[in-house]
């Protein structure tokens, strides 16, 4: 019986939005998209904005029914958040509470918390999803790790079993030696020096042997020209499709690809489809790109996934 009261439950959840209703989407746990509710770990339902709002009404929900997160996006895809957004653990308490800004930038205090209920980190956001101060970090029982921007700070993995980041903390900034592992795409420790926020060097040491040193710990893939060259290849490769020419048929199709550790692209796919000539088409285009400079973790290039939209439109 089970199943059937945990079917029931989602039904109800969609069920009362669902003369407002815009979009139900499904997804595995890392965050991949699915197309049924059978193989999904959580549910979006996106539904109009209030009256006098032009905000998008986000609500998630774990499969068995419990609120994973809520909040407001003023676009639909992507997701673009304004205002509060909450979200929760599995047992119901508050995962984070954040503030995004009007052009959907994490801003002012976001505040993490452990499954317990008890608060981990807070930070203070300044207009960008990178520009932050670490204001305060604490274990899971309420002992202080950093509190006004200062102490040692220490990040756990996400059973809060390990520790996977830790060094000190001045005025909210990383300053000093920090130490951490990596276990994605591939495991490393890692040892980095920092003055007043700022990576000055680091060091990696793979489980496979290979060490690597760097002064900038991620660096992501980039066509070569940058991405007006990209825009350029795209202008001048592009055909238009005869029979979606004829028909008229014009829209947006959006395409996931992977740019893998050689600079090669691969996996090419759409997963915004408009009609089959224009979707073979874009993704002959994308699968014929020329290498890209590949992106780069601690100093080693990793596989990067990407997605683009392409707009297929006949002048009027």
């Amino acid at each position: 019986m089970k199943p059937v009261f945990i079917f029931s439950i989602l039904l109800l959840l969609a069920g009362n939005s669902f003369a407002q209703q815009l979009k139900t989407i499904f997804f595995k746990k890392n965050g991949t998209q699915v197309p049924t509710m059978d193989s999904a770990y959580y549910i979006r339902i996106i539904s109009k904005p209030d009256s006098g709002s032009v905000l998008y009404n986000v609500s998630e929900f774990y499969k068995g029914g419990r609120q994973k997160l809520t909040g407001k996006s003023f676009k639909v895809n992507p997701l673009k958040f304004e205002g509060e957004c909450l979200e929760f653990y599995q047992n119901g308490n508050k995962q984070r509470i954040s503030f995004y800004s009007e052009d959907g930038k994490l801003t002012g205090q976001q505040t993490i918390f452990y499954p317990n209920g008890k608060t981990y980190i807070i930070r203070t956001y300044n207009g960008s999803d990178d520009d932050f101060l670490i204001t305060a970090n604490y274990d899971s029982l309420g002992k202080v790790f950093v509190q006004n921007g200062k102490g040692h700070y220490k990040a756990y993995d996400e059973t809060f079993k390990q520790v996977d980041e830790e060094g000190a903390v001045k005025e909210g900034k990383r300053d000093g030696v920090w130490k951490g592992y990596s276990a994605v795409p591939h495991k490393a420790n890692y040892t980095e020096n920092y003055k007043d926020g700022h990576l000055i060097n680091g060091k990696a040491v793979f489980d496979d042997g290979q060490i690597t040193t760097y002064t900038t710990r991620e660096v992501v893939p980039q066509f070569n020209g940058g991405l007006n060259a990209f825009s350029q290849y795209l202008s001048s490769s592009i055909h238009y499709p005869h029979d979606a020419r004829k028909q008229n048929i014009q829209g947006k199709l959006v395409i996931d690809f992977v740019v893998d550790e050689s600079g090669s692209v691969t996996s090419v796919k759409v997963v915004r489809t408009v009609c089959p000539s224009i979707d073979q088409e874009g993704v002959r285009v994308i699968t014929e790109s020329p290498k890209w400079i590949p992106g780069f973790q601690f100093g080693r290039p990793v596989r990067c996934a990407y997605t683009i939209p392409l707009a297929f439109a006949l002048p009027e």
